[in-house]
């Protein structure tokens, strides 16, 4: 009865049953939580959720554009085959819209396609690269403005610094002239 008690470290996660740490195994490897609730036989499973950021680099912004788009688009597919809803899906990159290999994801269910007609996400397609190409015409149109507002600045600031100098030049001679 006397032995030594047995002091148990709580500051470290522990892992069991020959499960790596949760911080070493990704998001989707992460085990689950059960949940099982007394007066019914149900049990749930819970993921933790993921935190999603947005992607500086372009080529990773593109690439999983492109894989997640397909995914959604799949989903659509999937979930209208099964319940046949109404489902509109426009997805594209504000930076890549108007170019040919874009990257824009569309769907529209069939019940949809009767309803609005087989144009009608060409025609959101339409006005969505109308908008941003008026949009980046816009800011290079601005840019110009602001390149010539300042070049015309800078003019004027010549011209100035040219007068003061022709003046401090008058000035010099007049000194000179009254010293011979």
């Amino acid at each position: 009865m006397g032995g030594t008690p047995m002091v148990v470290d709580t500051t470290t996660p522990v892992p069991t049953n020959n499960i790596k740490a949760p911080s070493a195994v990704p998001q989707w490897q992460q085990p689950t939580t059960i949940v099982k609730y007394r007066d019914s036989g149900i049990t749930k499973c819970k993921r933790k959720v993921r935190e999603y950021t947005f992607l500086e680099d372009t080529d990773r912004r593109k690439k999983e554009h492109s894989r997640m788009g397909i995914n959604i688009e799949n989903q659509c597919r999937l979930l209208d085959s099964k319940t046949a809803p109404f489902i509109l899906l426009y997805i594209s990159r504000p930076e890549s819209v108007d170019h040919g290999q874009g990257g824009v994801h569309w769907y529209m269910s069939p019940n949809l396609t009767e309803m609005l007609g087989e144009d009608f996400l060409t025609n959101v397609h339409r006005q969505v690269v109308c908008a941003t190409s008026k949009r980046k015409g816009e800011n290079i149109s601005r840019a110009i403005n602001i390149n010539f507002e300042v070049e015309r600045k800078r003019q004027q600031r010549a011209e100035l610094e040219l007068a003061t100098l022709q003046e401090e030049v008058a000035r010099l001679r007049s000194q000179v002239v009254a010293v011979a």
